[in-house]
């Protein structure tokens, strides 16, 4: 899923710092073992793991960081965007997950209800 929106970047020139989601790291850490073995230069590609609250608002804020393509929920996204506009207004891509749009959704119907699932 990540690679359909780096491979353009990277087509561009551009550099990229990957943060997966704190659940699902080895996937893109194993990209970057057959990214490396391609030849690709050091540097170009880049992953940061950790949790999103601290590694991604760390790279949301970083003043040298020029653009943000993110896939999440609508709370994430208003947090990263928060933070994207108090540093140096980069542009930011998302895509609303559905699965995560879902779940926040059922969440707060199940807050709501009067069945406690």
């Amino acid at each position: 899923m990540c690679a359909w929106k780096f491979l353009p970047a990277l087509a561009a020139g551009n550099v990229i710092i990957h943060k997966p989601s704190e659940e699902t790291p080895l996937s893109i850490l194993k990209f970057c073992e057959i990214f490396d073995k391609a030849g690709f230069p050091k540097g170009i590609f880049n992953v940061v793991i950790g949790v999103g609250a601290i590694a991604g608002k760390a790279l949301a804020m970083h003043n040298e960081v020029d653009c943000i393509s993110f896939t999440g929920s609508v709370p994430v996204a208003r947090d990263i965007l928060k933070s994207c506009s108090e540093s140096n207004l980069k542009k930011v891509n998302y895509l609303f997950f559905m699965k995560a749009c879902f779940l926040d959704a059922f969440r707060t119907w199940r807050k709501s209800s009067s069945y406690n699932i």
